[in-house]
């Protein structure tokens, strides 16, 4: 809705709600000509004091402005505080609350003060009109015909159609290129994936193979210690077996020198045999000379005599 704001005076501080048209008709101020047509003020002076003003069949609503104490809420006829509450409600009903606060007292003394009568009907647009000529503001009165009115609508809708589906086909267009940027993140997430996959198998197999190494080596390790270990053993081993050789090389050595011993003496004993044959030998001789069975037969006989 576009609001246009003309100021023959510099106007300071207004208010976010204050309505302010120009002349040209815009969609904002067709709807207020279209409004303010056939419309009407209509004020009743009851018995008691009990004024009633209607806008457009409903009861016109007290402003916040507080002019004096009048204690019959509106009033017409003078330039009291009763015409003054009036005249700022229908300022602000037609206009704004800045037009309203400034120009209540105003309307009271140039308008409100003139209406005698107990019961009167005031246009909207009258009020409209006193705006446009005594203020800094003005409201869009122009007089429009139903049918231009209708057109206007129906230029404002079909207006508003297109901005629609413009901004439907916009948000299509959004939609879909959020849908071609999901799809696209969503690849990119895919191969980031797969790449990942790759990368961790890789890492993986990598790992195993270190792995495969690692115990290559330790295994090695593990044997050549073995090796060591077993050197050692041997080694070990081939000290005691020197040590035992070298106890069975001594042993030998007295053996044989036992042995060169038992052959010195068995040399010796046979030199004694031969020595003790001879000498047999020579007893032999000695029995045959002897003659041993004559004198055991003599021996025998004289046993028996």
């Amino acid at each position: 809705m576009s609001i246009t704001l003309y100021f023959s005076v510099v106007t300071v501080n207004l208010y976010f709600s204050d309505i302010i048209y120009s002349n040209k008709l815009n969609d904002m101020e067709l709807y207020m000509a279209d409004s303010l047509k056939g419309k009407f003020f209509v004020a009743s002076r009851e018995m008691y004091g009990n004024n009633s003003v209607k806008y457009s069949n409903l009861d016109l609503l007290l402003t916040n402005e507080n002019y004096d104490d009048s204690g019959n809420g509106f009033n017409w006829g003078d330039s009291g505080s009763g015409s003054k509450l009036l005249a700022s409600a229908m300022l602000k009903k037609i206009g704004s609350p800045t037009i309203a606060r400034i120009y209540a007292n105003k309307y009271a003394q140039s308008v409100l003060k003139n209406f005698a009568q107990d019961n009167w009907r005031l246009e909207a647009i009258e009020v409209a009109k006193w705006i446009n000529s005594n203020t800094d503001y003005n409201v869009a009165i122009d007089e429009i015909n139903e049918e231009e009115i209708q057109a206007k609508k129906e230029e404002a809708k079909r207006l508003e159609h297109k901005k629609e589906l413009e901004a439907l086909a916009k948000e299509e267009r959004r939609i879909e290129r959020e849908k071609e940027f999901q799809l696209k993140i969503k690849n990119k997430l895919q191969e980031r994936e797969i790449t990942a996959k790759k990368e961790q198998e890789e890492h993986e197999k990598r790992e195993i193979e270190e792995e495969k190494e690692r115990l290559k080596v330790i295994e090695s390790l593990e044997a050549g210690a073995q090796l060591a270990a077993k050197a050692q053993e041997y080694k070990t081993k081939a000290i005691k077996y020197q040590n035992e050789l070298k106890k069975y090389k001594l042993k030998l050595n007295k053996y044989q020198n036992e042995l060169d011993t038992c052959k010195l003496e068995m040399e010796r004993n046979r030199e004694i045999l031969d020595e003790k044959k001879v000498e047999i030998l020579k007893y032999k001789e000695l029995i045959k000379l002897l003659d041993i069975p004559s004198l055991h037969k003599m021996f025998n006989n004289l046993s028996k005599s």
